[in-house]
Formats: structure tokens, sequence, C-alpha cells
């Protein structure tokens, strides 16, 4: 299935479905700061890329959460299909961040080739869950620590989902596109499920369109 980039203005549709954040994309997250991940996320200027699940990868996003990297290698470990942010090949994508260097150094660039060339340069140092159906590019801004957690201002730089999760402007599985629920974790290891907005049955037993 195809992946559509989104627009940076709408970025925070991917997050959350009925936004919750900063319409420019910036959010505020929190971390465990004894987690193995906050070492690479204390400090300003930290990429990671967030991942949106679907149904059936419930024990999966589960093993990641309750293993550590400081033992092995998870992608290894767990074998996780990866890719570059997008659905792309890691190799290519290193290869258009070495052109984009290449060009910065020859002519002086515009605001809108500046900020494709921190797109593609933060997603060279990124790595993506392919059977992910959004991938979310992320920085981190500011970190705090409070009461042994990090509070991360982040922004996002750019978001991928698939095709068949994308009406132009909400992040939701479509009618007719045959397309597993994306899950939502509601904790104590349970998870909801949104679905496509012809599957909601209404209390008079209709299909809610």
């Amino acid at each position: 299935m195809d992946w559509v980039a989104v627009d940076k203005g709408i970025l925070s549709r991917l997050l959350y479905p009925n936004p919750v954040c900063l319409l420019s994309g910036g959010f505020i997250c929190s971390m465990n700061a004894t987690r193995y991940t906050a070492n690479f996320m204390n400090q300003s200027g930290a990429i990671f890329v967030l991942n949106v699940p679907v149904r059936g990868m419930e024990e999966l996003v589960l093993a990641i959460g309750s293993s550590t990297g400081a033992d092995a290698d998870k992608f290894e470990q767990l074998n996780i299909p990866i890719c570059a942010p997008g659905g792309g090949d890691l190799v290519e994508m290193v290869k258009d961040t070495h052109e984009t260097e290449k060009l910065r150094k020859k002519q002086k660039l515009s605001k809108k080739e500046l900020a494709r060339q921190e797109i593609a340069s933060a997603a060279a140092q990124s790595v993506a869950l392919r059977d992910c159906v959004a991938h979310l590019l992320c920085r981190v801004d500011t970190v705090t620590e409070d009461d042994g957690h990090l509070l991360l201002r982040c922004t996002q730089l750019a978001g991928w989902t698939r095709r068949g999760y994308w009406d132009g402007r909400n992040f939701i599985p479509q009618d007719g596109m045959n397309v597993e629920p994306y899950l939502t974790f509601l904790g104590s290891k349970e998870f909801g499920y949104v679905m496509p907005t012809g599957s909601v049955t209404s209390p008079t037993g209709s299909a809610d369109a």
C-alpha cells in the first residue's frame, strides 16, 4: 500500500485524531528517567520516530515495551522489519542526505529547502517499523526532569501514513480499503482500536456512516 506525506500544518492529526496538542505539530510527552531510551532522549536536538501499530501487533508492542535495549538489540531479538520513515529504503534515505549536503555547499537555500534538508538529515538518523501504518519524525526541543520523569517538549518534523488510513485531513482507517484498525494504548497491557467510520454501529443497529 502506498504512503502519503502529510502536510506540516496538520501533522498533529497523526498524533491524535482529535488534536490535544499545539496545532503547529508541537507536543509534550513524558518518559521514566531510568529507562534505557532516556539516555538518548535526554538532550535537545535528539531525533526519534513515533510508529502507529495496528491490530495483530499487540504482542509485539508489549514485547518491545517489556524488554530493554541495554541487554540486546530489540530489532534483532524480536525480528522487527524496519524501513526509513515514510516506508522508504534506508540506503536511499542516506543517499538523499548526501545530495542535500552537496546542494547546501553550492548555493544559498530557501527556508523551504532548508526545512527539507532538516527532515532528510533527521530521517537519515532514524529507522521506522515497516509494519506500522504511520511514522512521525520528531525532534526533542527541551528537556525538564521532574519527579523521576523526563518532560520532553517536541516538534513533529514530518509525518507519513499509509494511504488507506488518510482521507486528506484525518488519520482514520478508510471504509472499503480492507485495512486493520490501528491501536491506541489504554494502559495495563490493554489496547483500544480505531475503526473505520462505517463499521461503527449506532444504538439502533444501523451503520453510522
